[in-house]
């Protein structure tokens, strides 16, 4: 982050647009770090290989909302 005192909810979605897990929900946000997923879904089932959509909500005291998304893919070994 630019400053600290954001805060932030980070979502994996599939490609039909459901949340399949939840990896921070309103959150404090430090300046810099980075959260890992697993591949599992919120009830800690194995996904499938393929396309995900990362999205990062941002928001801090001053009103400032910032909205991210990125396309990820879940890979197998």
């Amino acid at each position: 982050m630019a400053e600290p005192g954001y805060m932030g909810s980070i979502s994996i979605f599939d490609m039909a647009g459901r949340p399949v897990k939840y990896l921070a929900r309103n959150v404090l946000l430090g300046i810099s770090g980075s959260w890992n997923w697993d591949g599992l879904s919120e009830t800690g089932k194995k996904l499938p290989a393929g396309n995900y959509v990362v999205l990062a909500e941002l928001f801090n005291v001053k009103g400032h909302v910032e909205r991210i998304k990125k396309l990820i893919v879940l890979a197998g070994r």
